[in-house]
């Protein structure tokens, strides 16, 4: 059984995608029922819109093209509920994947809190 809250940070180089944040974490299979809340924003002074992110619960895309906001004070991160892109419910047996797409140049850092919690 997976729960908790994890604080991810995202680095690009250059515009790419990272196909799963939560690749290698106890996170990305819970192995419980529970509920999942995840808050992003990217880093002070970049522009919303350069990155998105995509989050796929089993085998439901149940959420697409998130625009993530810019976060309120430098190096800050998230803050719940402030920043809350979705909040789901997550089967058993289910694969979460959190996909972040970034589109424009240039290096750029993006956070993610994710928590989840047996229900």
């Amino acid at each position: 059984m997976a729960a908790g809250t994890r604080r991810i940070e995202t680095t690009f180089a250059a515009a790419g995608v990272v196909e799963n944040i939560l690749a290698g974490s106890p996170l990305e299979y819970p192995g419980v029922a529970s509920s999942i809340e995840i808050a992003a924003t990217a880093g002070n002074g970049l522009t919303p819109g350069d990155c998105t992110m995509d989050v796929i619960i089993g085998t439901d895309m149940v959420a697409e093209a998130l625009v993530l906001g810019v976060e309120a004070v430098a190096q800050a991160g998230p803050k719940l509920p402030d920043d809350l892109v979705l909040q789901d419910a997550v089967a058993p047996a289910d694969h979460v994947q959190i996909r972040l797409r970034r589109t424009a140049a240039g290096a750029a850092t993006y956070t993610s809190l994710v928590r989840i919690q047996p229900v």
